[in-house]
Order: structure tokens, then C-alpha cells, then sequence
């Protein structure tokens, strides 16, 4: 009886083990939340008009505030072809718009609206980096903006 018990033991303890070497991989494998200005610091944003980042088609994970001003959604702008919310880095001044890019972007947005009064609360937001070129004045910087599917990409802290 003795024998079986340390059997179970060693077995519960093996798989104990296992579980949490596997979260604790799997924790360290995702990238941390960058702070926009360091977001584009380390992946050369902005760009050269016409040519493609590495960065880009890549997810990115993000942090920063709510540009209280800048949320446009459909409910309240329904002439607007897009959907969209500007996070701010209180850091550096640096932003990044954020386009909601699902069929029905509804709870993303209803997310948006229940926390922005929050001043104090970062949003934390993952998604995919997508380029667009930006004549100014002349000149030409290519630029980036994430775009979000799910309302799960989103938390604030």
C-alpha cells in the first residue's frame, strides 16, 4: 500500500511540475505590452513610403491611453467607412489609431465607452499591424495601425 501511495505521489507531482512548466512557457513567450513610442522606436516607425515593414501582417501588443476625442463608431458616426480609436502613449506623445476590423464591431466599441472615462486606466490592446503610406507636405512616411477583431484584445488596468 505504502509503494502505490509514493506511486501517485511521484505521478501527481510529475504532472505538477509539467503544468507549470508549461505556463510558465507559454507566459514567457508572448511578447510584453510596448509602449507606442517604444513600439516604433524598435521597429523603425514610420517607414519609407511604398515599402513594406517587417512589422507588418505581425501581432503586436500595446499599451497606452484612450484618445478620449479620437473613438469613431459606426453607432455614433454611421456615415464613416471605417471604425476606429486612437491610443496615446503618455510617455512619449506618440500615437496609434486602432481600427476595429469585424463584421460588428459593437462590443469592441461598447468596451470602449464603458471604460473611457478612466483617465487613470491603461488599455492594453493585441492585434495585427497593418502600413499605410502618408503623403505630407511633399514627402511621403509610411505609417502603422492595428487592427483589432475581438473585444478580447482589449483590457484595461
Amino acid at each position: 500500500m505504502s509503494h502505490l501511495f509514493s506511486v501517485v505521489r511521484i505521478i501527481v507531482l510529475m504532472t505538477f511540475l509539467f503544468c507549470s512548466s508549461n505556463l510558465a512557457g507559454g507566459q514567457g513567450e508572448q511578447e510584453p505590452y510596448a509602449g507606442i513610442g517604444e513600439f516604433y522606436r524598435s521597429n523603425g516607425v514610420p517607414g519609407l513610403c511604398g515599402q513594406v515593414m517587417n512589422v507588418e501582417g505581425k501581432m503586436a501588443r500595446i499599451r497606452g491611453f484612450i484618445d478620449r476625442d479620437n473613438i469613431f463608431d459606426r453607432k455614433n458616426y454611421p456615415n464613416l467607412p471605417y471604425e476606429k480609436f486612437r491610443v496615446s502613449d503618455g510617455k512619449s506623445g506618440d500615437s496609434i489609431e486602432v481600427w476595429g476590423v469585424s463584421e460588428d464591431n459593437s462590443a469592441i466599441f461598447e468596451k470602449l465607452f464603458r471604460n473611457k472615462g478612466l483617465a487613470d486606466k491603461e488599455i492594453f490592446v493585441s492585434g495585427v499591424v497593418s502600413g499605410f503610406d502618408m503623403p505630407i507636405m511633399g514627402t511621403c512616411r509610411r505609417g502603422v495601425r492595428l487592427e483589432v477583431k475581438d473585444p478580447d484584445n482589449i483590457f484595461f488596468k
